[in-house]
């Protein structure tokens, strides 16, 4: 099963994220696809820079596609890293 998420971030804030999400992993920032442990599977993340987000003739927004592919893992396992993930990945705001 494979998730696929747009998300507004550089590559920057998204190793920032990446690295709240699994602290006591080094990540190669010259990498763009990590295996991680999910359950009794394992979970692939993986990213790819897109085009800015144009919001306003002065606002764009970066973006990259996230793609999360798991392998033997039950539903469980998957939901349980997917929700890790996105709180992870999860910016205040107003």
């Amino acid at each position: 099963m494979t998730i696929e998420k747009v998300m507004s971030a550089t590559k920057v804030e998204f190793f920032r994220s990446l690295e709240h999400f699994a602290p006591c992993r080094d990540f190669d920032k010259s990498q763009t696809s990590f295996l991680f442990q999910a359950g009794e599977g394992q979970a692939e993340v993986s990213y790819r820079p897109l085009p800015d987000r144009k919001v306003t003739a002065l606002l764009s927004l970066p973006q990259m596609a996230v793609s999360i592919a798991f392998e033997g893992t039950s539903d469980q396992a998957r939901e349980a890293f997917l929700e890790a993930f996105d709180l992870a990945f999860r910016r205040g705001g107003g």
